[in-house]
C-alpha cells in the first residue's frame, strides 16, 4: 500500500517501469512527477550552461543534415514517426557539437526529437549564441528550451515513437500519451 517516490527526470524509463511493477505487485504506487529532493535542497547548484562548440569539419565526416537524413531512413524502416534521443553522446554526434557540461565528456545537456519533418534540439536557454543560430537554421534544426521536452512528448498523441528505455528518462516516457506506440 506504500508509494515509491523518485524524480522521473533522473531515473531511466526502464528502471521506472521496474519500480512501477514492484509497486503494483505490493498493491502500492509510484510518485515520479516532481523533484522531491529539489524541494528541500535550497543551495542546489544550477545545471551547467557552458558554451558549446561545433566540431571542425575535418573530424565529423558527414554534415548534421546528412546524418539526420540517415537516421530518418532508419526511423522509417522501424515504422517510427518520432525519435526521442536522450543520449548526450548520440546528440553530440548527430549535430556535430561538443560541450563542457560534464567533466571529461564533451557533451551538451540536452534532448533531441527527430520526426520526418522536424529536428528539435531541447537545450538550455542562453547556451546557443546568436552567431551560432545560422548553423541550426541551415541544417533545419529547431531550438527549444530544455524543459519543454516533456510537453513535446505529451503532444505525441497517436504517434509511433522510437526511444531507448535505458537512455530516456521515466518522466519523458511517462509523458507520452497512452495512445502512442512506443518502439
Amino acid at each position: 500500500g506504500g508509494v515509491i517516490g523518485f524524480d522521473g527526470r533522473v531515473v531511466s524509463a526502464e528502471t521506472g517501469e521496474k519500480y512501477q511493477k514492484i509497486a503494483e505487485e505490493k498493491k502500492g504506487g509510484i510518485f515520479w512527477e516532481e523533484d522531491l529532493v529539489g524541494a528541500v535542497w535550497k543551495d542546489r547548484p544550477h545545471m551547467s550552461k557552458e558554451p558549446f562548440f561545433f566540431l571542425e569539419e575535418q573530424y565529423f565526416g558527414r554534415s548534421a543534415a546528412e546524418k539526420i537524413s540517415c537516421v530518418r531512413k532508419k526511423m522509417k524502416e522501424a515504422g517510427a514517426k518520432a525519435y526521442i534521443l536522450a543520449s548526450l553522446c548520440d546528440i553530440a554526434w548527430l549535430l556535430n557539437v561538443r560541450g563542457n557540461d560534464i567533466r571529461h565528456v564533451p557533451v551538451v545537456l540536452s534532448y533531441l526529437v527527430l520526426t520526418g519533418r522536424e529536428c528539435i534540439w531541447f537545450v538550455q536557454e542562453g547556451v546557443v549564441k546568436e552567431d551560432q543560430r545560422e548553423y541550426f537554421e541551415k541544417n533545419r534544426i529547431g531550438l527549444r528550451p530544455y524543459e519543454e521536452i516533456y510537453a513535446y512528448a505529451a503532444s505525441l498523441s497517436d504517434t509511433a515513437v522510437l526511444l531507448d528505455p535505458e537512455k530516456v528518462n521515466y518522466r519523458i516516457a511517462g509523458s507520452i500519451p497512452e495512445n502512442a506506440k512506443k518502439i
